[in-house]
């Protein structure tokens, strides 16, 4: 037969309040014991003897058991906070009260963040060669939960952010069209600089150019307290919706799967296939697709939506916040956009041109100019990424300079690409000219033998 379970009176309260002490001092702490072990060295502080033999009549592990249930001690948040910490409490299991997104009222506040993309990528010039896994910086509204812009890419840190900030204020038409990906403005409306930026305390949102950034353009920015990420979680969920809809079409062409650090686990590396810009087309139609045909199930929409007929879409949202003029963006000339990110440094020209970061630089159209400073310092203006973009800046203009014909087949590579190709064009160089000595000695030998022979 079963054991019955056990009843206790309210005449047992000497009892209750040495289980709920045992629970409170030991249970609750950041050591976290078992509710078992808590038991045991109840047991042994209270009902034993000088000898250490347990006294007839000590509660029962069942009794214990039954008091930590039946009381709630399980839930609260007492427990969660002494076993795991305030910050998993904050992060995880805090009560949560309205919506995110009534936090603003206006377009045009950023949530930003960054994370490692999960596949790896290869070398558009050589597929067998891994460049490595993405960068993803991802600027999302808080008010539409629109994603207004992302960057992808090996760079990190300060000047990725001050990608993602230009990406956010173009024109996204455009932008899409020089991957061949036709849109509508519609699908992704938004352009301009955002009122306000609210990002964690990372490094590469603190430097001193997003500094020169917000004062000159009076961008606003809310620093949020460390190991808080729900207070953003907009864009943290995004990051995780973005991956999921490509995760099951990338297994197999470098996609990083759970058992990544297994033992026998494959090498994801050797399984890669998409260059770099396959991975940005693909997060455009992603975007495209979240921004303008993605139902908000959890966004509730105001009468005055309901009467202008808005759809419950990000983009529709957007449109519906724009038009009231319920908006903080800053509204700038395309030049300044293309000029936002780019970073400036002094070069030397030389007779072929200006030299920089390994690659020669030079137009017949400047051709002149270039002459006139030869051997001289200029200031360039310069992607950090990317090797086809080089401005030189004279008199507050900024010249395009492109590829040499020497260096013409790096135009469409980025620069971690470049640098890869080029450093095993060096080394293949090094090989044959150890090669060509060897065969010099050779030959130098071969000759030698036949003239002392006679």
């Amino acid at each position: 037969m079963p054991k019955p379970r056990e009843r206790y009176m309210e005449s047992d309260t000497e009892v209750f309040q040495i289980y709920r002490q045992a629970i409170e001092t030991l249970y609750y702490s950041a050591k976290r014991p078992s509710l078992r072990s808590v038991y045991d060295c109840m047991l042994l502080e209270h009902f034993t003897d000088d000898n250490g033999k347990l006294l007839e009549g000590h509660p029962t592990w069942h009794s214990f058991r039954q008091y930590y249930y039946s009381h709630g001690l399980h839930k609260g948040s007492q427990k969660q906070i002494s076993r795991e910490g305030l910050t998993n409490y904050q992060r995880n299991h805090r009560m949560l009260f309205g919506n995110a997104q009534n936090w603003k009222s206006q377009i045009g506040c950023y949530q930003m963040d960054a994370t490692q993309g999960d596949l790896y990528l290869v070398s558009s010039l050589d597929p067998n060669t891994v460049i490595g896994r993405p960068n993803l910086y991802l600027a999302v509204d808080t008010v539409t939960g629109l994603i207004a812009g992302f960057y992808a890419g090996m760079e990190a840190g300060e000047q990725a952010v001050l990608y993602c900030i230009a990406n956010a204020a173009q024109d996204k038409v455009k932008f899409c069209a020089k991957y061949g990906i036709t849109i509508t403005a519609d699908q992704w409306p938004s352009a301009g600089l955002p009122g306000e930026i609210v990002t964690d305390r990372g490094r590469e949102f603190c430097g001193s150019r997003i500094d020169a950034l917000c004062k000159r353009y009076g961008i606003e920015r809310e620093s949020l307290p460390p190991f808080r990420p729900d207070q953003k979680g907009l864009v943290e969920k995004s990051f995780s919706l973005i991956q999921n809809h490509y995760t099951v079409a990338l297994r197999g062409k470098g996609m990083i799967e759970a058992d990544a650090q297994e033992r026998w686990a494959t090498d994801y590396r050797k399984q890669a296939s998409l260059t770099m810009n396959d991975y940005i087309k693909l997060l455009i139609h992603t975007v495209v697709y979240l921004n303008s045909a993605r139902v908000l199930r959890n966004y509730t929409l105001t009468d005055e939506m309901l009467c202008d007929h808005v759809t419950p879409t990000a983009s529709g949202l957007w449109h519906w916040f724009a038009e009231m003029g319920r908006s903080t963006l800053l509204a700038l000339e395309e030049q300044e956009y293309s000029m936002l990110a780019l970073s400036q440094g002094e070069v030397t020209v030389d007779r072929h041109g200006v030299r920089f970061r390994g690659f020669h630089y030079g137009a017949l159209a400047f051709r002149s100019l270039l002459e006139k400073l030869r051997n001289s310092k200029v200031t360039v203006a310069y992607d950090p990424e990317r090797t086809d973009l080089l401005y030189l800046i004279q008199d507050g203009e900024y010249l395009q300079l492109p590829l040499t014909k020497a260096d013409r087949r790096y135009r469409k590579l980025y620069l971690t690409e470049a640098q890869q190709y080029r450093n095993a064009e060096q080394n293949a160089k090094q090989q044959c000219d150890a090669a060509e000595v060897q065969a010099r000695v050779d030959l130098m030998r071969d000759i030698q033998t036949i003239t002392t022979k006679r």
